[in-house]
């Protein structure tokens, strides 16, 4: 008999949002952060999943964040805009940078977006993803060092390579 401990995926992305709820996010953006964790898992690169969710309680309880921010955008022109992340939760506040990167890339066909005021975040890999399910391509340089790529298939998932990533598993 094994010790392994299964858990279905809904179970824990409500068990997290629920936890990262009871510290101040709104309900919706605390499931956004559940389902950004989970990612990770669901991608083979667990060091960046849901057992950092501990760290992040930690973080948000610290307070480290601004809870309610989503950042401000501060200049905005055809295919570029300048975001100010006022401290924000990191991976909520880059999930709007993307948003905004994609909807300058629709009218466009190019979206580039500074984000200034911005903590920590580890990997981008999950937002690259995101904007790549579809016609674009997705390159975000940082938070950091790091750089995600994707890249549209066939297969329907994008490709992915987070230079983060590359040693974690």
């Amino acid at each position: 008999m094994s010790d392994l401990i299964r858990i279905r995926l809904e179970d824990m992305r409500r068990f997290a949002t629920d936890l990262v709820s009871r510290l101040g996010v709104a309900p919706r953006r605390a499931a956004s952060l559940a389902a950004h964790l989970l990612w990770f898992d669901a991608a083979g690169a667990s060091t960046f999943g849901i057992a950092t969710l501990p760290r992040w309680l930690e973080r948000i309880d610290g307070p480290e964040f601004d809870l309610a921010t989503e950042g401000k955008v501060m200049t905005e022109r055809n295919g570029t805009a300048m975001l100010d992340g006022e401290n924000g939760l990191p991976p909520l506040v880059l999930e709007r940078v993307a948003g905004l990167a994609v909807g300058k890339a629709r009218e466009a066909g190019i979206g580039l977006v500074r984000v200034a005021h911005l903590g920590p975040t580890g990997s981008a890999a999950v937002l690259a993803a995101e904007m790549a399910i579809g016609p674009m391509a997705a390159v975000i340089v940082g938070p950091g060092p790091s750089w995600s790529l994707a890249m549209p298939s066939a297969q329907g998932l994008p490709a992915v390579f987070d230079s983060t990533l590359a040693g974690s598993e």
